[in-house]
């Protein structure tokens, strides 16, 4: 007997998907290739900027909630499939799920990004308590609410895989930083500097910290920096 796979589909009929993925874009004159249809769900994507209003930061990094993610991604992927590749638990403490996402862009093509998630399982506060003291292992007959740890397992797994396709990639990754550490890697930009000897270098080097439009790119330059005054 064959192996079967476990799928989980949610759809959003759409009686032309060539037509709302093009929606906001000059419609052509004769029907698009399924490349030509890919890339103008990749404009799209990047052509929208991310609502801020939905980005919570988690260690100086932004991260976006998953319904956002969802809801960003079914306005340019309405008819999409997620297929659970593999899931289980991790050393009795983690659920994960391993997942395929598949945007289809015609009726028969479609474009796939995998995604992981995990949870941590919560269990009774009196095997907690007894791990902490005597050590052992916890059972899953400790477990509370597994089924929600597995939902937000694989929620998360299927948010990043939308992710992977376009969706948040202005600000993902980005470093979020204080008024304070704003100010000291400036202070030290200004310190690397004056160890350049050459004015030209100097120049190019400001004219680059000025056009940087994030964290990152300033830190790279620092980076650089320091490499080339060591």
């Amino acid at each position: 007997m064959g192996k079967t796979k476990e799928i989980v589909i949610e759809q959003r009929e759409a009686e032309n998907l060539p037509a709302v993925l093009n929606e906001g874009f000059p419609v052509p004159t004769k029907p698009l290739s399924t490349i030509a249809i890919a890339r103008t769900a990749k404009q799209r994507i990047l052509a929208t900027p991310t609502n801020t209003a939905y980005v919570k930061i988690k260690e100086n990094f932004p991260y976006l909630e998953s319904n956002y993610v969802d809801s960003s991604f079914t306005d340019i992927f309405p008819h999409y499939e997620v297929e659970i590749l593999s899931s289980g638990v991790f050393q009795n403490y983690y659920v994960f799920f391993d997942v395929r996402v598949k945007a289809y862009i015609t009726e028969d093509k479609y474009l796939q990004r995998v995604g992981t998630g995990s949870a941590r399982i919560q269990v009774k506060t009196s095997a907690k308590e007894e791990f902490l003291k005597n050590g052992g292992t916890i059972s899953p007959f400790d477990y509370v609410d597994f089924g929600n740890s597995r939902k937000s397992a694989l929620t998360l797994a299927i948010k990043n895989a939308q992710e992977r396709f376009g969706i948040g990639a202005d600000i993902t990754n980005r470093i979020i930083l204080s008024k304070e550490e704003t100010d000291r890697i400036r202070e030290e930009f200004d310190r690397l500097l004056l160890l350049l000897d050459d004015p030209r270098d100097k120049n190019r080097y400001k004219e680059k910290w000025n056009s940087a439009k994030t964290p990152n790119d300033k830190l790279k330059i620092l980076q650089t920096l320091n490499e080339i005054t060591a």
